[in-house]
């Protein structure tokens, strides 16, 4: 692929504009309200691309830019199988194929028939990625105990899901869980000291 077709892709965002909305919680939200331009010039040239698909065809003028776009990467042949290896890999720790920005036909995967059954599960549900997650986290797979993943090589073989580090909010309900601390506002700083010398009754 050109940069041309990457500015092509990146013309069906041109023009939208965000709109904040208060929600329940008292956040904003910002959502996409206005109708993208469907045309962009590519930053520092005089080169105007307008909005294409990565194997060079225009969006029907019909149907809505972000629509069109997203029914193209849906039906795309290599979004189940790119999907499921990152699903699989932010549960496990390292998907069927790596770095996962490197996803192409040509990829060699780890256990290619467990990627092609979660794939045709991924496509019974109608693409919806819920039924797909239950499906990992209720698997005999995710069960299993935590492993290093150590030096992985080419002939990697999967057993178990990679020993990572708590996340920032994994790490904060643990605090919580110790010390029975928590914030008195959902953006509020968590007081360390109190966090470090406070115990649960």
């Amino acid at each position: 692929y050109t940069q041309e077709d990457f500015w092509g892709v990146t013309a069906f965002f041109n023009g939208i504009k965000p709109k904040a909305r208060q929600t329940f919680d008292g956040f904003g939200v910002k959502l996409m309200m206005e109708p993208p331009a469907g045309a962009m010039m590519i930053p520092d040239s005089k080169t105007e691309v307008k909005a294409r698909f990565l194997d060079g065809r225009a969006p029907d003028p019909a149907q809505p830019p972000l629509k069109a776009l997203a029914d193209y990467l849906v039906d795309h042949k290599q979004f189940p199988r790119a999907i499921v290896n990152r699903l699989w890999a932010h549960f496990m720790g390292r998907g069927f194929v790596e770095p996962l920005d490197k996803f192409s036909e040509k990829s060699r995967p780890a256990h290619p028939e467990l990627l092609d059954a979660l794939c045709a599960e991924l496509a019974r549900n109608g693409t919806r990625l819920r039924p797909l997650m239950k499906t990992i986290l209720t698997s005999r797979a995710y069960q299993l105990p935590a492993v290093g993943l150590g030096e992985v090589t080419e002939n990697y073989v999967f057993r178990g899901p990679a020993v990572r580090r708590l996340t920032a909010e994994q790490f904060e309900d643990a605090i919580y869980s110790v010390t029975g601390q928590t914030h008195a506002k959902l953006d509020g700083k968590l007081n360390r000291q109190t966090a470090l010398t406070t115990r649960p009754d």
